[in-house]
């Protein structure tokens, strides 16, 4: 139904005997191409559902239809656009990470892949490089990663030097850097509001001060539109009290000095 309707197959009308399709306008034309990656989408959950029919998790992935509702939440929107600005900068961190990760999972290796075989770790940490990595990454999570290390410290007393500095490079500098980078994306994403906010007439100071987040911002613009509409509600108001007056003075005029028939007579055709 939604490719129908995205086709325009339900916007057919019949006139003069012929079948034909009403002019599409510039809000249906950008609503189209908005719509239209979401509706990619949908086909390929619905295809790949049908396809792979035999496994249950696959089906599972119909509910990413709900990502639709993304498209329909500003603050979402704002979100996810922000994520994806911040793209290109964290490929080059996950570049960076990998790079210590290769580097740190080697020299653990090769210093404490005897730890398991002399029984001074409790599960298989450091044997294999894959295995290396996969213990970096709990600690660089902070996840238990006091115990790996007093194990590992049981047998060699500076392997405290090591952990340290991964769980400093990794969790502190490396995670805290994702962060910056992401709360970056929306602070410009912010500014960028503000500005458009400036060019219409609202002091950014007073804007800065008030505005906490893209959502009172909206409010604030808002404000000031209807500002500006009953401030011409206002100045129509008081042009009609003038002419109401005008209207009344020439009216007691009328009353005071009564006009001839004549002068009656060219009034009633004048507005007849």
């Amino acid at each position: 139904l939604v490719f129908l309707h995205h086709n325009r197959a339900d916007r057919f009308e019949f006139k003069k005997g012929r079948i034909h399709l009403p002019e599409i306008s510039n809000d249906e034309k950008m609503e189209r191409e908005n719509n239209l990656p979401w509706l990619v989408f949908d086909a390929l959950v619905v295809i790949l559902s049908w396809a792979f029919s035999s496994v249950s998790v696959i089906r599972a992935f119909r509910i990413l239809r709900a990502l639709r509702l993304i498209n329909k939440v500003q603050t979402m929107k704002n979100v996810v656009r922000a994520l994806m600005s911040v793209m290109p900068k964290m490929g080059m961190v996950a570049f960076l990470l990998s790079i210590l990760f290769l580097v740190f999972g080697i020299s653990f290796t090769l210093l404490f892949r005897d730890l398991y075989e002399d029984g001074y770790n409790t599960n298989d940490y450091f044997s294999r490089i894959d295995s290396t990595m996969l213990t970096l990454f709990q600690i660089m999570t902070f996840d238990s990663w006091h115990k790996i290390a007093r194990e590992c410290m049981a047998k060699y007393t500076y392997a405290w030097i090591a952990f340290l500095i991964w769980v400093i490079i990794t969790g502190f500098v490396v995670m805290n850097l994702i962060i910056a980078i992401i709360c970056e994306s929306l602070v410009k994403m912010n500014e960028e509001k503000l500005d458009a906010f400036a060019g219409h007439g609202i002091d950014r100071e007073d804007s800065e001060k008030s505005l906490f987040s893209s959502e009172t911002a909206e409010v604030e613009f808002k404000l000031t539109q209807i500002e500006d509409l009953v401030d011409e509600i206002l100045m129509d108001q008081t042009e009609l009290l003038h002419t109401v007056d005008g209207l009344k003075e020439v009216i007691k005029d009328i009353l005071e000095n009564p006009p001839s028939k004549q002068k009656k007579s060219t009034l009633l055709k004048m507005f007849s």
